[in-house]
């Protein structure tokens, strides 16, 4: 078995602080706010316009959502690590 000595916790602690600024910075309003700011413009986009961006944002929205799936995973199974 090995021993935690012989990891780079280091390395996973700068890995979880990158991934908190990540999600910290998704978190943030502003780029909804942009959006909404942009898309209300009178003759913001044609219609294959509006479609292309329509399925861009149902994309994000999904990446967003297997984000958060995969955090609570990763939470679920670290916990498990070790537990009787």
């Amino acid at each position: 078995m090995s021993s935690q000595s012989e990891h780079d916790l280091s390395a996973l602690d700068k890995g979880m602080e990158a991934l908190g600024g990540t999600i910290r910075e998704l978190a943030e309003q502003k780029t909804v706010d942009a959006l909404k700011r942009i898309v209300h413009k009178p003759g913001w986009t044609s219609v294959a316009e509006y479609a292309l961006f329509a399925a861009s944002l149902d994309a994000v929205q999904q990446q967003a959502e297997l984000l958060k799936k995969h955090c609570r995973a990763l939470v679920e199974a670290a916990e498990k690590v070790g537990s009787k």
